[in-house]
Order: structure tokens, then C-alpha cells, then sequence
């Protein structure tokens, strides 16, 4: 079923029978929100594509080799919002979570070292086209 996420629920059985679950005991949670608002579902579709559109922009600009690493992780996470519609929400199950943990910390990572490269390489803001004087440049360096 789309929208729902399978519960196991907590019962007053005995110890012995606890284990046993009929193959017709089917409980679900529902998400009421992905059902009547599709507000939720279009939202990750779109924010989806503009995690992977920053990803493919960053493979293509390529500043440095973790650019690839960069934008490889932001199209990851934008795969992710996809999943998310499926589930209901991104902390659960697990699994997603983990997944969009990972992504996190795979852009802080890969961001940082392609900011570090830009530093080196001089590129940034006071580049030389926007033709600033050597004595501006020292200020801003």
C-alpha cells in the first residue's frame, strides 16, 4: 500500500504467543497527509530536483576532484526526498534516516574540501575578473 508503513502493536497475549502473527494480521499507520495533501508529495518532488539539479551543476562545473564526490552526494540526497514520498516521513524507517544522514554528512564533507580547493586556487569572489587592484586583493586575502 503507498502511504502506509507496517506497525507491529503491542498486546496483552502471553509470552508464548507473542511471536506468532496470523498471516491475515496486517496493521498499518497511515499518513494522512500523504493521502489527502498532495502538497507533501509535489514539495519532495520538487525539492528532489533541486538537491540532484545542485548535484549535476557541481559535476559539471568540477572545480576540483571532489566536486564529482560533491554532487554525487546531492543527487543521492535528492533520491532520497523521492523515497521519502513513499514513506510518509524521513526519520522513519530507519533506513531512510540513515540514508539522509549519510548525505549530510558526505555534502559537509565534500563542501569543505571543495571550498578549501577554491581558497587555494584563488577563486572566490575577488577573482580577477571583477578587477580589483593588487593592494584590494592583500585586504580581502
Amino acid at each position: 500500500m503507498r502511504g502506509t508503513v507496517r506497525r507491529p502493536q503491542r498486546s496483552d497475549k502471553p509470552p508464548a504467543e507473542i511471536g506468532k502473527v496470523p498471516a491475515n494480521d496486517h496493521q498499518y499507520v497511515h499518513y494522512p497527509a500523504m493521502e489527502f495533501d498532495p502538497t507533501f508529495i509535489y514539495g519532495n518532488y520538487i525539492e528532489a530536483c533541486l538537491w540532484a539539479g545542485m548535484g549535476v551543476i557541481a559535476v559539471v562545473k568540477r572545480n576540483s576532484v571532489w566536486s564529482v564526490g560533491l554532487g554525487c552526494a546531492l543527487v543521492a540526497f535528492g533520491v532520497s526526498d523521492v523515497a521519502e514520498t513513499q514513506t510518509g516521513a524521513w526519520y522513519e524507517p530507519w533506513w531512510l534516516l540513515l540514508w539522509k544522514a549519510v548525505c549530510v554528512v558526505l555534502i559537509l564533507w565534500f563542501g569543505l574540501l571543495v571550498l578549501a580547493v577554491r581558497r587555494r586556487k584563488g577563486i572566490g569572489i575577488h577573482h580577477e575578473e571583477t578587477k580589483c587592484t593588487k593592494a584590494h586583493e592583500k585586504t580581502f586575502r
